[in-house]
């Protein structure tokens, strides 16, 4: 997914959305914030993107993390 994409989709706000990429999952943007707020305090990344012109913030997991975290999210009733 591009970087245009994810700004367009993290814009709307609907909860917290990941992005697939190989084999890591990466949540952008306000999706990282609720990430960190509701999950895991993960480490989030800063880097400013000159194809959007504005620094974004982003977090990433490996893929075999995401179960865990689906009964984590289930158990909070998310």
């Amino acid at each position: 997914m591009k970087i245009e994409d994810i700004l367009s989709t993290e814009s709307q706000r609907k909860g917290l959305m990941l992005v697939r990429d190989r084999l890591f999952w990466q949540a952008w943007e306000y999706s990282a914030f609720l990430f960190v707020n509701h999950f895991r305090p993960y480490h989030v990344h800063h880097k400013h993107f000159l194809k959007v012109g504005q620094d974004l913030v982003w977090l990433g997991f490996p893929k075999c993390v995401l179960p865990d975290l689906e009964k984590e999210a289930k158990t909070q009733g998310c």
